[in-house]
């Protein structure tokens, strides 16, 4: 096992079980098929010409799975180095992933206005859905998904086109 794994396997372990209030001297390495990384590209009701739907799943092992409609349909299914895949995950941990709001919206105004005894809460869009993309970070049995549409931090952009340059539709339309 490469001193990298060791690393990230042993902070895996901390951080599951310091959610549980859990102090261990020595923690338990966890199965390789405990890490799962997964990114979903969605779209909303606003989406015109390619409008992506896709999702792509890394697996501790380095198995990557791709699954979509947009732009590339079907699916597949390659393997990598666990290494490439522990690299995710570290940076993942770096940006402090486990900490991040669960969901990144333009910020808006948004206006109430009154008419008699009644009032109508305007918002942004008029009801129109952003394209987005959801990240999710399983590390045991501890997870988090964080939705990033709008006004997020680049950090998190950054974590996007890791996954995807480990399996989205780039790696896919010449196989």
């Amino acid at each position: 096992m490469s001193v990298r794994r060791v690393c990230v396997v042993a902070s895996m372990v901390l951080l599951v079980s310091s959610s549980r209030g859990v102090a261990q001297t020595a923690p338990d390495a966890l199965p390789l098929p405990q890490l799962e990384i997964q990114l979903t590209r969605t779209w909303g009701d606003g989406c015109q010409g390619q409008c992506p739907d896709y999702t792509v799943t890394l697996h501790g092992d380095g198995s990557v799975e791709y699954a979509g409609n947009e732009p590339v349909h079907g699916q597949r299914i390659r393997q990598v180095s666990p290494d490439d895949v522990f690299d995710v995950a570290n940076q993942f941990l770096r940006v402090r992933f486990f900490d991040a709001l669960n969901e990144y919206r333009a910020m808006c105004p948004r206006t109430l206005v009154r008419n008699g005894d009644r009032f109508v809460w305007y918002g942004c869009n008029g009801g129109i859905g952003d394209p987005g993309v959801n990240l999710t970070l399983r590390i045991g049995a501890r997870s988090k998904t964080v939705s990033l549409h709008a006004e997020y931090p680049r950090e998190l952009g950054a974590l996007v086109a890791l996954v995807d340059g480990l399996g989205g539709p780039a790696v896919w339309r010449d196989r």
